[in-house]
């Protein structure tokens, strides 16, 4: 829906989203009161990305903290070459980082692509740090070392993962 300017913005999905009645499907799950703006942000947001090849999937992940420790949640949804939302999860995590938020979401996202053998699988965080931190190019922080170990052995052997 356009604004009366004429231009869609991020208010005006909002506001299409967060009308009572009768919401869009599976978005109905991802917008839950009392969860932070960024988490639900992200899966508004994952809207707009470019279609992978057919039979091949993409999980975006994000995370986020109130403070440093603080109450965090993260969240992780899973489209398929089509771009149609195939599964997506949100919750509250437990007391930590914006980072250790950020690194259990990708956890947990991958977790579930490689149970459910959805592969192959392109990981996208909105982390750059993270990124940073997997692909070897930033020492591993001790706090989020047993999660990015975590990680890398879920990748271990795996064709066609991606991040």
């Amino acid at each position: 829906m356009l604004n009366p300017s004429g231009k869609f913005t991020v208010k005006s999905a909002w506001e299409i989203l967060r009308q009572p009645g009768d919401v869009l499907g599976d978005y109905k799950k991802l917008w839950i009161k009392g969860m932070p703006f960024k988490v639900s942000f992200l899966v508004w947001r994952t809207v707009v990305w470019k279609l992978l090849e057919m039979g091949s999937f993409k999980c975006n992940s994000d995370g986020a903290s109130k403070g440093n420790p603080s109450p965090s949640s993260g969240a992780f949804c899973i489209r398929n070459g089509e771009g149609n939302l195939f599964y997506a999860e949100v919750g509250r995590l437990f007391d930590g980082s914006n980072l250790v938020a950020e690194v259990v979401a990708l956890r947990l996202g991958l977790e579930y692509c490689v149970q459910h053998n959805l592969l192959p699988v392109t990981l996208e965080t909105d982390s750059l740090s993270l990124k940073n931190i997997l692909d070897g190019s930033w020492e591993i922080p001790w706090g989020i070392v047993m999660e990015v170990k975590r990680i890398k052995m879920l990748m271990k052997d795996k064709e066609g993962l991606k991040y």
